[in-house]
């Protein structure tokens, strides 16, 4: 027993003895001791820096050989590097809507140049029109013509959409003639979850024909009513008042409102002379679709799109880039306005089951299918949201909604 008391004492004595015993502390390095280390650290990371940028320079002497012999092979095309406005350069002569551009007003003369310029730039855009023109223009020609409206209103088109009918502006504008709801609505353009008839051509047309006309009632001016058109009449009638001009030419509007006149004005003279602009496109057999307007009136709950589409004879996505105003995968009950293919009709009414044609506003008579309502599919149960837009903003050369 005393043994292991004694024991315990030791063991305790040199316990307390290690706890007590001060820690070896590190060596304190002298000020010149510091300073010579970071400079050596400071000397190894600037070998390393120097080491890459002889490393860069080299590749970039290597760049710089392929280039001068890539460079030594090519040719310049002496035509390709000539000013564009000597090449080009503003007609002498120019009118719009029947109503003359006073290009000898310097001013005037500039602020068309800036627009004609802009698409002698980016020709690309006028290959795409022309090609999206094959299509639209023609309807849209013989509405104007109709109407007793000037056949050049059909480029306010392409400065509104680009010929697009998806064609959607941060404004809310949408479709082919850019109507914001409240001035659609005012023209008798439905807009809904299942459809929105600013992307129905012949229906935004007739909406933009009425708006144009009533413009111009107004305005008695083209340039004042398409200014109107692209800011609204209320800004350009309260512009008039204030400023005291009568003329668009000395009216102080909006950067894009004052350049809307001259886009129109540019973009028709390079459409008409595509060939003497070199933008002509090949010739290849392409010929228009003829298509014609009907109305179907559905029976059933709701009828799919794809339904309509191979009763016509033509493809899901055809048939949606002629009917853009649907918004849905199906169509519900009620009557809707169809574009087909002509040629496509006849078996199309034949085979609707679900829908009867009460009118086609060809001219042709009322011709009845008698079928029983069929029901929707199970899947059909579940919308399919089908709508898609193209931001106006990614358009270059297009106006603001109005």
């Amino acid at each position: 027993m005393i043994r292991f008391i004694l024991l315990a004492i030791l063991v305790s004595f040199f316990v307390l003895r290690g706890v007590a015993r001060p820690r070896d502390e590190a060596p304190v390095q002298t000020p010149a001791q510091v300073q010579a280390e970071v400079q050596d650290q400071a000397s190894a990371d600037l070998t390393a820096v120097q080491a890459r940028l002889d490393a860069l320079e080299a590749e970039n002497q290597d760049l710089r050989e392929e280039l001068a012999t890539l460079g030594a092979g090519m040719r310049v095309n002496s035509s390709t590097t000539a000013p564009l406005l000597d090449r080009y350069p503003v007609p002498a002569r120019l009118e719009l809507c029947g109503e003359q551009i006073p290009l000898e007003r310097a001013d005037v003369h500039q602020r068309f140049e800036e627009e004609w310029t802009r698409y002698l730039v980016n020709q690309h855009w006028l290959i795409k029109w022309d090609r999206r023109a094959r299509d639209i223009f023609p309807y849209v020609e013989s509405q104007l013509a109709a109407a007793g409206m000037p056949d050049d209103l059909k480029y306010v088109l392409i400065v509104e959409s680009g010929l697009e009918s998806r064609a959607y502006s941060s404004a809310g504008a949408a479709g082919w003639w850019q109507f914001i709801h409240a001035t659609g609505k005012r023209y008798g353009l439905t807009r809904n979850s299942v459809v929105d008839e600013r992307r129905d051509l012949g229906l935004a047309t007739e909406a933009a024909i009425a708006y144009f006309t009533k413009l111009y009632d107004e305005f008695q001016s083209w340039p004042l009513a398409l200014s109107a058109y692209n800011a609204g009449e209320k800004r350009v009638r309260d512009e008039l008042k204030r400023q005291g001009e009568s003329s668009f030419y000395d009216l102080s509007l909006p950067r894009e409102t004052e350049a809307y006149w001259f886009k129109a004005a540019a973009i028709k003279v390079l459409m008409e002379n595509q060939r003497a602009y070199g933008l002509s496109l090949p010739d290849d057999p392409w010929v228009a679709t003829v298509c014609d307007t009907m109305q179907v009136k559905v029976t059933a709950d709701r009828l799919q799109l794809r339904d309509l589409a191979s009763g016509a004879g033509i493809s899901y996505r055809a048939f949606r880039e002629l009917n853009p105003a649907f918004r849905k995968s199906w169509v519900p009950r009620g009557t809707h306005r169809l574009v087909i293919p002509r040629e496509g009709i006849d078996a199309m009414v034949a085979g609707l089951e679900g829908a009867r044609v009460v009118e086609r506003l060809s001219g042709e008579p009322v011709r009845t299918v008698q079928r029983a309502d069929v029901k929707s599919d199970a899947e059909s149960d579940a919308e399919s949201e089908v709508e898609g837009t193209v931001p106006l903003e990614t358009k270059p050369g297009l106006g603001p909604a109005h």
